[in-house]
């Protein structure tokens, strides 16, 4: 028996790499690998079931060189560690395996952090008394690490997509991490298994070797995200001073600016107070990306904007109070955020402005006096 580690790769869905137990048997010609993360990315309503928690994944069996063909053409590395076992644990093993594969028992309920293949493949171990009990395989821990840090060093290379689990994760993924929970990653459970010893004593890896090695295919450089964003912000900023100058209405910067903000809100808010992904609750950034921001985008342009006055008053103000405490909000919010936020600001004054002058001319419209046409035109609609 041996649990092999499989490295990341360019698709999205190996970012993090993977783990599986292989079991061989020369004498009856048995070389399987049992996968823990087997998913239908074609399943009805796939992304909301992600998102929301209610997602199943299911355990599968293939040939090995099926299995290493496949990762090796995606470039991923393959490091296998046999396990120091007994033959009557190896055989306990198998039999739980095959059951675990039947329809009625392969599926579980999937959880990124808490409940994935690596998760799986420790309880699997734990349970059959392969090596420590329970929540006793140590992980190379690092202190006070926590679910964004161990994140992170799968994602400096994918910064867009950094920034996007940086919004959706909640501050939860900001508490430190107990040995245990560190093990939720490929990697973290192939170190902790290298330095895990057996009940009866000895190592419990007997033996380590890389069966492919990782085919490095280039990453697609990109702008980082905060540049791409300060960028929008100095353009947002320009066309706002030629609309003052020029009398333009310019509705679709707001329209696109809040409903993208809005939509985005609508999104976290899903994952803060619907989804099941503990990590995901508590979602500070919430106080900037506003779903109800999807409700301005919507009523711009209306007649009655004295409802949008007040909402872009206190827009401005909970904006200036998010930036003023930053630094203290607990939860580690990306700075690409910072512009965004800005530009919120200035279409937020922008729209204060216009609409506070629209309401004056109004006002002073219906205080004059009609002119000698007016009275005229008067008089005309109600002659009979």
């Amino acid at each position: 028996v041996s649990v092999l580690t499989v490295g990341p790769a360019n698709p999205a869905y190996t970012m993090f790499g993977h783990t599986a137990i292989r079991l061989e048997d020369p004498l009856n010609r048995i070389d399987r690998v049992y996968n823990y993360g087997t998913f239908d990315f074609k399943a009805p309503g796939f992304f909301f079931k992600f998102l929301y928690g209610n997602l199943d994944y299911y355990l599968s069996a293939a040939p090995f060189e099926q299995f290493k063909q496949a990762n090796v053409e995606l470039g991923r590395s393959i490091v296998s560690q046999s396990l120091d076992l007994s033959r009557s644990q190896i055989n306990e093993l198998t039999q739980t395996l095959e059951r675990s594969r039947k329809p009625e028992n392969r599926s579980y309920r999937y959880r990124f952090f808490s409940q994935n293949c690596v998760t799986q493949v420790v309880d699997l171990l734990s349970a059959e008394g392969v090596g420590p009990p329970t929540g006793q395989i140590q992980a190379m821990a690092i202190s006070g690490a926590t679910y964004r840090q161990k994140l992170g060093t799968y994602l400096n290379s994918r910064p867009w997509m950094q920034l996007g689990i940086n919004l959706m994760l909640g501050s939860g993924a900001d508490q430190r991490l107990s040995n245990e929970q560190q093990i939720f990653l490929p990697n973290a459970l192939h170190l902790a298994l290298a330095n895990t010893t057996k009940a009866s004593g000895g190592w419990l890896v007997a033996s380590d070797k890389t069966i492919a090695t990782a085919i490095n295919r280039g990453a697609h450089s990109t702008l980082p995200p905060s540049l791409v964003f300060w960028m929008i912000y100095l353009l947002i900023t320009a066309l706002t001073i030629t609309s003052l100058l020029q009398g333009w209405q310019s509705l679709w910067i707001d329209r696109l600016l809040f409903g993208a903000a809005g939509l985005l809100g609508v999104i976290m808010a899903i994952g803060a107070f619907i989804s099941l992904h503990e990590p995901l609750h508590n979602n500070w950034n919430l106080l900037w990306a506003l779903p109800t921001h999807l409700l301005v985008a919507g009523g711009l342009g209306v007649a009655n904007t004295k409802w949008l006055r007040y909402y872009f008053w206190l827009t401005l103000l909970l904006y200036t109070v998010v930036l003023a405490s930053w630094a203290v909000i607990p939860q580690q919010l990306p700075a690409a955020a910072i512009p965004l936020i800005c530009s919120l600001m200035v279409r937020s004054a922008y729209r204060l402005f216009d609409i506070t002058i629209g309401l004056r001319e109004r006002r002073l419209r219906r205080k004059r006096p009609p002119s000698a046409t007016e009275n005229d035109k008067l008089l005309t609609a109600t002659r009979p």
